[in-house]
């Protein structure tokens, strides 16, 4: 072995024959090993957009997206797909700039050719289209045109961009300029014949009619139209479809065919779907150009157009970035759960402060449709945990409470400040009652001697511990329930706002509340002795035989009832459960207001 070596390392001895299979297999591992992890990188990155786009919206997508981008220090990483994606993901939180930056660095790439793909031209322009800075649809033809010209296969997509293009020039000059309508519509009819879709044959047969054609007499348009009722057919009932798209091609369909009564129900359902502006405007735009240029002969007089009107200028609130003034249109929640079209107006002056509701062609006509409650008899008013656009307004002379829809957050926002501005005794404040601002109370919970927290009881929507004020050390009832559990949040907010104001030696006393760890937390008197119920179950026995104590508790109950009825307030679940006795004063008091009511004016 010595004597191998010992010749090996001899002048003459010629390495190099044994050496360069090792460099060989080296380099292509060091080789290997670099592909791996760029591999490894790229789809890192993919899991990283994915958990992005599913944790975050708005602003905060925004800016993890652009966390992410900074990470894309090398041209081996921008691969077609990471590019898509972030591409999707801009789009969805309409980051239009941060989409026509990105796909410009990438032509500036000179060993990057990802920029040249159709579906990455295609959002390119959507994004300058939509951005519309002085040059930006100009840009966005000029990087188009040359891509479906080419007489090649392509996705209809891209012809349908094309004609959105000069859709929205058309728009831009009031309807003035014959050519961009004339090129908006060559294209959406090249998309509709190389792949017959809702969304082209919707926009050619409405720039055909711009055109001056009309179902009656066009036999294009009512080729068109056959096409597209074969096509809706497919799509399923209006129930059935779960996606905003599905809907909104319903919706633009039913515009063309002037079937009224399927356009208030795809209206109805694009709110319920909470669709997106950008995509909303969209099918308004469609909605605005066919209304333009409709035949006036065909104009009918239907009972159904007022409700049809109506809807219109809701979707149409909801796509103008437009501060609300004191005239709403609203969706009033019925107890059914059917939405009922209303106008509401909010009346601020000194001398006359009132809201007043008013149904739109209510579908019977005996009832109560319309409503003016002066500022002394409004209660207040909340918002919804469940959705922002919703709150809750509260009054005395009403049989129920009432339970509206704005179009926006920024309408439901607005009139809950105007009422708050003028319902300052008594009032119930947009942030639901709870005790935000409050002075916190100092509390611990009481624990029983297997470690466990003690369970009092249970109410309508959640579970009552015992614990203890740790200012003067007196045993108090905490009832808390998990704040993102939205079925049972927004009732525990409304028996917040109603415990809260009342006082009475036979109703429970509040003593606080606030949203902490995660749960809502009501702060109460605690009553030594239990629930009516488990005394007669565990101690008492029936008292059937005991008339001066049933007259002793009943007396009772009557009187904390008298209380709740004089201040509009009815319990609704008055019950031995509901009903603790201190037996150390004979003391007896109501609680869980969980499923109470504010009520007036009781029909008998």
């Amino acid at each position: 072995m010595m004597k191998c070596l010992t010749e090996m390392f001899q002048p003459h001895f010629n390495l190099e024959p044994l050496l360069m299979p090792l460099v060989e297999r080296l380099t292509k591992l060091l080789e290997e090993t670099q592909i791996n992890s760029c591999e490894y990188f790229r789809e890192t990155i993919q899991n990283e957009i994915r958990k992005a786009r599913e944790m975050y919206s708005g602003q905060e997508l925004r800016e993890a997206l652009a966390r992410i981008q900074q990470r894309l220090d090398s041209v081996e990483l921008l691969s077609a797909d990471i590019v898509m994606n972030l591409l999707l993901s801009y789009r969805d939180v309409q980051d239009l700039n941060a989409t026509i930056k990105l796909v410009e660095t990438l032509q500036n790439l000179p060993t990057c050719n990802v920029a040249e793909l159709p579906n990455i031209k295609f959002h390119y322009c959507f994004a300058l289209n939509r951005r519309n800075q002085p040059g930006d649809r100009e840009r966005a033809l000029s990087v188009i045109l040359p891509v479906v010209e080419t007489g090649e296969q392509l996705s209809s997509d891209l012809y349908c961009l094309c004609g959105r293009i000069y859709k929205d020039i058309f728009i831009s000059s009031n309807f003035t300029d014959h050519g961009s309508r004339d090129k908006s519509c060559y294209w959406y009819g090249m998309a509709f014949e190389h792949e017959p879709t809702l969304h082209s044959g919707i926009n050619v047969a409405v720039f055909l009619m711009a055109a001056g054609h009309q179902f009656d007499t066009s036999p294009a348009l009512r080729k068109i139209g056959m096409k597209l009722s074969s096509l809706l057919g497919r799509k399923g009932s209006l129930e059935k479809m779960q996606f905003y798209w599905d809907v909104g091609f319903f919706f633009g369909a039913s515009i063309l065919f002037s079937d009224q009564t399927k356009i208030i129900q795809a209206s109805e359902k694009l709110y319920r779907l909470n669709a997106p502006v950008w995509y909303l405007a969209s099918a308004m735009e469609t909605y605005l150009l066919y209304k333009r240029f409709k035949s006036e002969t065909n104009e009918q007089t239907l009972a159904k157009q007022e409700l049809v009107e109506f809807w219109m200028d809701f979707l149409l609130s909801i796509c103008r970035d437009k501060e609300p003034m004191d005239k709403f249109l609203v969706l009033i929640l019925e107890p059914t759960k059917v939405f009922q079209p209303s106008h509401l107006t909010v009346s601020d002056s000194d001398k006359d402060r009132a809201v007043s509701m008013w149904h739109v062609s209510p579908n019977e006509k005996s009832g109560i449709h319309s409503w003016t409650f002066s500022a002394a008899s409004i209660r207040g008013v909340s918002v919804s945990k469940c959705n922002e656009r919703c709150c809750f307004l509260y009054v005395l002379h009403n049989s129920d409470d009432f339970q509206l829809y704005f179009p926006t957050e920024l309408h439901c926002k607005r009139f809950c400040d105007l009422l708050n501005s003028f319902t300052k005794e008594d009032k119930l404040s947009a942030d639901d009652g709870l005790r935000l601002t409050e002075e916190l109370l100092e509390y611990n919970y009481e624990y029983s001697e297997n470690g466990n927290r003690l369970i009092l009881g249970k109410g309508t929507y959640g579970v009552v511990y015992a614990g203890r004020d740790m200012n003067n050390q007196v045993r108090i009832a905490i009832k808390e329930i998990p704040e993102r559990d939205n079925r049972y949040s927004q009732p525990l907010h409304e028996e917040i706002a109603l415990h809260k104001r009342l006082k009475h030696k036979n109703i429970v006393q509040y003593l606080g509340s606030v949203s902490q760890d995660g749960y809502i937390k009501i702060f109460m008197e605690e009553v030594p002795g239990g629930s009516l119920s488990a005394l007669l179950r565990s101690k008492w026995g029936p008292l059937k035989d005991n008339e001066a104590t049933i007259i002793f508790y009943t007396r009772q109950i009557l009187e904390g009832l008298k209380y709740l009825h004089e201040n509009q307030i009815v319990h609704r679940d008055i019950k031995g459960d509901n009903v603790l006795v201190n037996t150390y004063s004979g003391v007896l008091k109501i609680s869980d207001f969980g499923t109470s009511k504010r009520l007036a004016g009781i029909n008998p």
